[in-house]
């Protein structure tokens, strides 16, 4: 089912990742879980400002895009929302350990991805 999110029920399916300039990034396998990603791209502005903006209004996205795996679409979108506004790594690591995500892909600004 794709609802702005990507979500798969007990059959595999293999999902393109998109990234922030729009290109596939990596290639997730997914059964009996979802997929959701937040990039600085997906919307603009007529200003030109992202989509994506801390509600305090104290930091901007710190990466390009973020993508979550998670048992759920819901969880998935807004566990991507807030990776992509987090600091480092450590955020995506707590929900990989904690087991609220599967998997945490960050693009950077370079477009680099690090899988967690």
């Amino acid at each position: 089912v794709n609802i702005g999110e990507f979500r798969a029920g007990p059959q595999r399916a293999l999902i393109g990742v998109g990234g922030a300039n729009g290109g596939i990034i990596a290639k997730e396998e997914i059964a009996e879980a979802a997929i959701a990603t937040s990039s600085v791209n997906g919307f603009r502005f007529s200003d030109g400002s992202s989509h994506i903006f801390n509600p305090l209004g104290l930091d901007q996205p710190q990466w390009a895009s973020a993508s979550v795996i998670a048992s759920d679409a819901a969880t998935a979108d807004a566990l991507s929302t807030a990776v992509i506004l987090a600091k480092g790594q450590q955020l995506a690591r707590r929900l990989v350990d904690s087991k609220a995500a599967r998997v945490v892909l960050l693009e950077d600004f370079a477009g680099r991805i690090i899988r967690i």
